[in-house]
């Protein structure tokens, strides 16, 4: 009798870990399955990023425009107007602020999981070189990420900074606008242009970082989607920017009230 249920015990023992290596075996691949999906979410964010730091370079140059023309005389329409298309401006930058703000973060929640998953599944390989291997091509990986973070956050700083100074200047002369006034405001305009030209240099920084992310670390070009978006849009994709346009000089595009 107690021979029967030592021999009971032991297939169902036998039993529940063959059923717990098959369920871990699933989850297993289940893990792997995942891991295309978890990269494309991380290189989308750092897209982002690219993207919202070169537009911030835009906004940095119109603000800086805008109160040099202010500070300068040089109104190109009635004063009370210049000065409520900088305070538009201003707000315009600091929404955008936000959203480079919301792209940082988005590219850490993005990057968390794909690096965890990769460290652990180091484990898994069975052949050492190819575990070698890809722990090198992790390292590498982790330092092109790494580097978008160095040129982020300060650069993201930075421009915060900087609106919530563009917002004093406007405070300054909300109550106050006339040559006297105009005239006390040109040393800071003068710091502040020389503050933008190095924030833009941060901002390329940023997008060379992120831009040298994507070159080597993005998930392959589906084919049939390019042959689908060739049938819908003929038109080349604008390359990007990287020139650091002195903010001093007029913007060739900005955007006020929906006008380009």
């Amino acid at each position: 009798m107690l021979k029967g249920q030592i021999a009971n015990t032991i297939v169902v023992t036998t039993v529940i870990g063959l059923l717990l290596t098959t369920l871990t075996g699933c989850a297993f691949f289940k893990n792997r399955a995942r891991g295309p999906q978890q990269v494309e979410a991380l290189v989308g964010s750092i897209e982002r990023v690219y993207v919202d730091a070169e537009i911030a370079k835009e906004r940095v140059r119109t603000a800086v425009f805008s109160i040099r023309s202010i500070a300068g005389s040089k109104f190109r329409s009635e004063p009370k107007e210049a000065y409520a298309r900088f305070v538009q401006i201003i707000e315009m930058s600091e929404e955008h602020a936000e959203k480079l703000r919301d792209s940082v973060e988005d590219k850490k929640r993005a990057a968390k999981p794909v690096f965890e998953q990769w460290q652990t599944d180091l484990e898994a390989f069975s052949d050492p070189e190819m575990r070698k291997k890809s722990q090198r091509r992790l390292e590498e990986t982790r330092e092109l990420y790494s580097e978008i973070v160095i040129a982020a956050e300060p650069a993201l700083a930075a421009y915060e900074k900087f609106n919530q100074d563009l917002r004093d200047h406007a405070l300054f002369l909300k109550h106050d606008l006339n040559p006297a006034a105009l005239l006390e405001l040109k040393v800071f305009v003068s710091s502040l242009t020389g503050r933008a030209k190095s924030l833009n240099l941060g901002f390329e920084s940023c997008m060379t970082s992120s831009r040298a992310y994507l070159a080597v670390r993005a998930l392959p070009v589906d084919p049939n989607a390019a042959v689908e978006n060739s049938d819908t849009d003929t038109a080349q994709p604008e390359t990007p920017r990287t020139d650091t346009s002195d903010p001093a000089e007029e913007p060739k595009v900005v955007a006020v009230s929906g006008e380009r």
